[in-house]
């Protein structure tokens, strides 16, 4: 998000209350927003993530399927963030918009971006471990995130989600002989964890300018990074 999504009015203010150590919601300008992320007791491959007031849940699915041209031995990852008409203002005024153009949900595209890099990017699902039989068949993982509330940080919260959801998701167990793959139902064998290398966490901060050398100015937010944490 780059400084003219942000008015000059809203950018005066930010800068003003920085100055004075103070932010709407009563924190401190260092200060992070309180962080819970839980995975279903009864649902494998489901999770709920909250920043403060920001909430998401993520729901995993995996299944079998043939490899994708060129990738005979990869297997592959799928996202998608959607935000309820409730998160927020805009995404209220969005939903209302698609409605009305006859269109379906759409997903967020910079939180799409920062959660396909936090697992796909940074390496942490390996995709080539989800190959069952070269060239003919490896698995398909689906990540569906819900943004609930939107109070900031939502790209934070749907990585967050989606991540606890991958670390929680089980595959169904496989027998390989001659070739031939036998897919096990969850009856016959216990499901096996996805390949996860490590667990990524997506944090989001801002620069300003001085308000001393820029008057009114201000600065705009950083990209969203992700960093592996041991």
């Amino acid at each position: 998000m780059g400084p003219d999504a942000f008015s000059a009015p809203e950018k005066a203010f930010a800068v003003a209350a920085l100055a004075t150590g103070a932010r709407v919601d009563g924190r401190r300008p260092p200060d992070g927003r309180r962080v819970s992320i839980t995975l279903s007791p009864t649902t494998p491959g489901a999770a709920t993530a909250s920043f403060g007031a920001t909430l998401a849940t993520a729901a995993v699915s995996v299944r079998a399927t043939p490899p994708r041209p060129g990738r005979p031995t990869e297997g592959t990852l799928s996202v998608s963030v959607t935000p309820s008409a409730a998160a927020s203002e805009a995404a209220a005024a969005a939903a209302l918009s698609r409605r009305a153009a006859g269109a379906g949900g759409a997903a967020t595209s910079d939180a799409v971006r920062l959660v396909e890099g936090a697992l796909r990017g940074s390496r942490a699902l390996d995709t080539e471990a989800l190959c069952i039989v070269a060239g003919a068949l490896v698995w398909a993982v689906t990540v569906e995130v819900t943004l609930i509330a939107d109070a900031g940080n939502a790209g934070d919260v749907a990585t967050a989600a989606a991540v606890a959801a991958v670390l929680g998701a089980r595959r169904p167990d496989v027998s390989v002989r001659g070739g031939e793959a036998t897919i096990h139902s969850p009856e016959e064998r216990e499901g096996v964890p996805l390949p996860v290398a490590h667990v990524p966490f997506a944090v989001t901060f801002a620069l300003f300018a001085d308000p001393g050398g820029g008057g009114g100015g201000g600065g705009g937010r950083r990209r969203p990074r992700t960093a592996p944490c041991p």
